[in-house]
Order: structure tokens, then sequence, then C-alpha cells
């Protein structure tokens, strides 16, 4: 099965509509399948939700505005890009709706059964990310996807950056998960987790101009690696094959060598 590759800007588009728009570029130039934003309408709502006022002024100071997405949208969509958009408010949901052919949702409100039931009005597909989880919280989960066929789960550890031990890709197979949300900022991970089973992908990516203060920076990929990662991922796509053994048309020649 083809991977699907999102290239996720988060807030390394440093409040500029234009970076923002030449990370969707650095997507399309990796040939990925979709880029994805995140949307919230005040940064102190955010900072309230999480009851982390400590941090309002960056929520805020990397919000990306409403009045972006119809840009960011048209931008995508004219370069052949899937345009995805994670909220983490009810009230921001429908603001996103008309932008996007399926919704992401953040590990933090990954138990939110309301929030995701709020998308599920929608009756797009959902990729649903599922850092700091327990084992009985991921079942839980995978209960809920077995009711919505439209639910997809990802594999994630919601560190930044994520350190390989910590990442455990066999968590994929064990689980039956749908996909990895990339933290390790590590161009060979994305196609590890392929031969986990993981057919979805989303890592962060970051521009040139991203600052190396922005909060974003460490666990995202730069172009180089971003488009390493991408072919990593189309490699192990290619390597991967069939499960029964043949002989292969480049060997065919050598058979004639046996004993």
């Amino acid at each position: 099965m083809k991977a699907y590759i999102i290239g996720e800007a988060g807030s390394c588009h440093e409040g500029n509509l234009e970076l923002a728009k030449k990370l969707i570029d650095m997507v399309k130039d990796a040939s990925a399948d979709a880029v994805k934003f995140q949307y919230y309408h005040s940064g102190a709502a955010v900072a309230e939700r999480r009851e982390a006022p400590q941090f309002a002024e960056m929520y805020e100071r990397y919000r990306m505005p409403a009045d972006w997405l119809p840009y960011l949208h048209h931008h995508a969509t004219i370069l052949g890009l899937d345009f995805l958009c994670t909220t983490y408010m009810e009230d921001d949901i429908e603001v996103v709706a008309p932008y996007v052919p399926a919704f992401k949702i953040a590990s933090l409100e990954a138990m939110n059964t309301a929030f995701i039931e709020k998308h599920l009005q929608y009756g797009k597909p959902i990729y649903i990310s599922t850092g700091v989880l327990t084992h009985d919280e991921l079942l839980r989960l995978v209960a809920l996807r077995s009711q919505h066929r439209q639910i997809r789960l990802l594999h994630c550890v919601s560190a930044y950056p994520c350190p390989p031990e910590q990442v455990h890709l066999s968590v994929i197979r064990r689980y039956g998960l749908d996909g990895f949300s990339d933290h390790t900022g590590h161009p060979c991970m994305g196609a590890l987790a392929y031969m986990e089973g993981a057919r979805i992908f989303e890592a962060h990516i970051r521009h040139e101009r991203t600052s190396e203060k922005n909060p974003d920076y460490p666990h995202a990929l730069g172009r180089l690696h971003w488009l390493e990662y991408t072919r990593n991922i189309r490699t192990a796509e290619l390597a991967l094959g069939t499960n029964t053994k043949e002989t292969q048309p480049d060997e065919a020649v050598y058979r004639q060598y046996m004993s």
C-alpha cells in the first residue's frame, strides 16, 4: 500500500504568510501528499484549555490567522497537495472544515470524546495521534476506530524531539495502528515505521528562514533531511514487496550456475 506523507508546518511559518507558502512548496518538492497547519482563534484560549498560562504569549505569537486559510488551501491545491489543519477547540472545527479533506486531532485531545464526535459529524477521515496515552487508553481508541471506519490512529511519542530509544515503533504492529506522527527529526524513522506497518506519516518541516528559537525547530526536518525522509519511505514501499519467495528478474541469470 502506498504511503500517505504529510508535511507538518506547525509554527515554522513564523507568523509570515509568504513563509507559510514556502513550506507548502517544500512539501511539494519532496513529492509528499499533504501539508498541514494548525489553527486556533486565540493563544490565550489554548493556554486556558491546557491550563498553561505561561504559554499564552508563545501560542499567540505563532498563531495562524483564519484569513490565511483560503490562501494556503489554494496554494496547496494548485500544487496537487491536500491541505490539512489541526484544531484544538470545538469552535474552531467549523472554521477549518470547508478547507480540509480530512481532520487531524492532536494527542492531547485524543481522549476527548466530545471533541472527536464533533469531527465525526462531518463524515471526513480523522487522523488521531496517540502520544502520552497508556495501554488502556490506546485500546479505547482502537475500539472507537472499530465503530467509525473514518478514524485512523497514528503512533506518536509527544517528546520534542523524541529520542530513538523512546519511539518504540513496534507499538504500530502490536496495536494495528495506521500510521506514525514523527517527532524524532530522524530521516530514517519514517521508513522504519513503514516496515512496522505504518502507511500514514506526519513529520514536522522547517524552512531556512525558520528561527532556531521557534518551538518546533528542534524536531522539524530541514529541506535536505525532509527530502531524504520522503525518499526513504518511498524506498521502503519498493523494498517491502510481496511475501512470496520467487526468483527475481535481476537474479534469474544466476540460476544457470546452480549445482
